[in-house]
């Protein structure tokens, strides 16, 4: 009888340990979808997406300008992104990179032009990213793989 109910109790742990372990890692794949951006789903919706983004740079001489401060940065500026896209609010544009360089030195506060400041620089599970600032732009790169692309560049005026 007791035989019985410790084979019970195992059977009870052993599936409880694994719910947890399945709530755990869905959480982690959960956290890692998110991560990721919807838009890089679908190659049509990428380059709408992508189209759309330039019109509305195009329109505006405020993001012309954030865009010539993203598009500058040293590896990025003889790069062409491979997608690109702008915030709900305007005032952040993303671009995705496929670059073949090596990450510790894309990655290095080198990296930052004269006159910005670190704000940080972390290394993560799924992306290790670079933030500075100067004035009204803030610019994050990070670098991971994010299916198609290993580099991203988000640049936001703050002033917008």
């Amino acid at each position: 009888h007791s035989h019985h109910q410790n084979r019970s109790l195992q059977r009870r742990s052993i599936s409880s340990s694994l719910s947890e372990v399945f709530m755990r890692t869905n959480s982690v794949f959960i956290l890692a979808l998110l991560a990721i951006p919807l838009f890089t789903a679908c190659d049509d919706e990428s380059a709408r997406i992508t189209k759309y983004t330039e019109e509305k740079v195009n329109s505006s001489v405020a993001l012309q300008k954030l865009h010539d401060v993203c598009r500058n940065l040293p590896y990025f500026s003889t790069a062409e992104p491979t997608s690109k896209a702008i915030s709900r609010k305007n005032n952040e544009l993303y671009y995705f990179y496929k670059l073949d360089l090596n990450p510790e030195i894309v990655m290095s506060t080198t990296l930052v032009p004269f006159g910005w400041k670190v704000v940080t620089k972390s290394r993560g599970l799924w992306e290790d990213q670079l933030e500075f600032e100067n004035g009204n732009y803030w610019i994050r790169i990070s670098n991971g793989n994010f299916g198609e692309t290993n580099f991203s560049t988000t640049c936001r005026d703050t002033s917008l």
